[in-house]
């Protein structure tokens, strides 16, 4: 059993470094073959895809998180479902509500 969940989380973190790391090398492999010019996207990958996997990691190493991890994603999506119901009735209830702006008339003049 601990065999198993030691794969489980082996592959797991070989997983994210593969989606993370992939993109970035065909990348640069297209660069290099000069298909396409990625000198703009080496930032996007630096700054945002690459430290998202950095931040990953750690979380898959950590057994606490590992174990809880049903118990945490649920309670994560219960939140994100209350927070978007309650979005949803607020907009509802906004476009319901007959909002009428008063009418001002602005006459143009010649100004010369």
């Amino acid at each position: 059993k601990r065999t198993k969940r030691m794969n489980q989380r082996i592959s797991i973190i070989i997983a994210t470094d593969f989606l993370s790391w992939v993109p970035f090398i065909t990348i640069c492999m297209l660069h290099y073959l000069e298909i396409v010019d990625a000198t703009p996207w080496y930032s996007i990958f630096s700054m945002v895809v690459l430290p998202i996997n950095s931040v990953i990691n750690p979380l898959l190493y950590n057994d606490f998180i590992m174990k809880n991890a049903a118990t945490l994603v649920s309670r994560t999506n219960a939140t994100i479902s209350r927070v978007a119901s309650s979005v949803r009735s607020a907009i509802v209830s906004s476009n319901s509500e007959e909002v009428t702006a008063p009418q001002n008339h602005i006459e143009m003049r010649d100004l010369n």
